[in-house]
């Protein structure tokens, strides 16, 4: 007669032959089972018969710990790759820099990520920001107390995306601006055409010389500060042998697969009959 106590114990000592209830059980079985289960056992009652309690694995085997760890570690590296192109901007071939704000105003501050996806505004002071997109038209406000989009603005769909989008025909330039609300942050970061390189091919004095480094171009960003006019200036450079960095996205990703798979082969491995049981 076989007892549904039985299954667990097989699982949890391995090849260990379990006999029917009543009779004399291996040592090492009952060892095995109490090494393992904490509180469910097999207990004595009167009359020399055993009462079966029931059993419910407490700890998880190793063999799903490791996965579960293999897969947090997949999903960790995969985050990793992606945030490569942001954050290992060096590797970028294409570097974009920020040279000067006019007009000098304390509060107001611009930073760009070095390969050019991003530009960011921060704005502390009590003058409202006003970007302008590729029209001269208001794009975006920033203030202390907020950031605010003009919805007319070709500048907002075509900003979109990394290469040139498409434009609704609700769109204008020359029209009353439509402010919505984006944050009650005051601070704004938007992706700018006019500060990354466009080409769908290198430029032609990167294409000529391509292991030496390049000024492409002086870029410009008009912005205005309370009633006064001014503008975000700076430069976009060509640093040669670092394009190698678009590719370690991928490198990272291959390299989480990989340890993965690892994982999964030495777990099946050490669940093979007569393989050792982990402790």
């Amino acid at each position: 007669m076989q007892h549904p106590e039985e299954a667990v114990l097989r699982e949890i000592v391995g090849a260990v032959e379990v006999t029917e209830v009543g009779a004399e059980t291996p040592d090492v079985g009952l060892r095995g089972a109490d090494e393992r289960l904490h509180g469910p056992r097999i207990t004595a009652v009167a009359g020399g018969e055993r009462k079966a309690r029931q059993l419910i694995p407490r700890v998880r085997h190793a063999s799903d710990r490791s996965r579960v760890g293999a897969l947090v570690l997949l999903v960790a590296t995969v985050m990793w790759g992606i945030a490569l192109p942001a954050y290992g901007a060096t590797f970028t071939g294409y570097q974009t820099k920020v040279t000067a704000v006019t007009p000098d105003v304390p509060g107001v501050t611009v930073k760009a990520t070095l390969n050019g996806e991003g530009i960011t505004v921060t704005n502390t002071s009590d003058e409202p920001v006003i970007i302008e997109g590729y029209q001269s038209e208001p794009y975006a406000k920033i203030t202390k107390d907020g950031v605010w989009q003009n919805d007319l603005s070709p500048a907002v769909y075509l900003n979109k995306e990394q290469t040139i989008g498409s434009i609704p025909s609700t769109a204008s330039a020359t029209g009353t601006p439509t402010w919505t609300e984006l944050s009650t942050n005051h601070r704004f970061q938007w992706h700018d055409h006019r500060i990354h390189w466009m080409g769908s091919v290198e430029p032609p004095v990167v294409a000529k010389d391509p292991n030496k480094p390049h000024m492409i171009k002086t870029w410009t960003i008009p912005i205005q500060v309370g009633t006064t006019k001014g503008a975000i200036t700076g430069t976009l450079s060509y640093v040669p042998g670092s394009h190698w960095g678009k590719y370690l996205p991928y490198a990272a990703i291959g390299l989480g697969v990989v340890i993965v798979v690892a994982v999964q082969i030495l777990v099946v491995r050490r669940r093979r009959p007569g393989a050792a049981t982990p402790a």
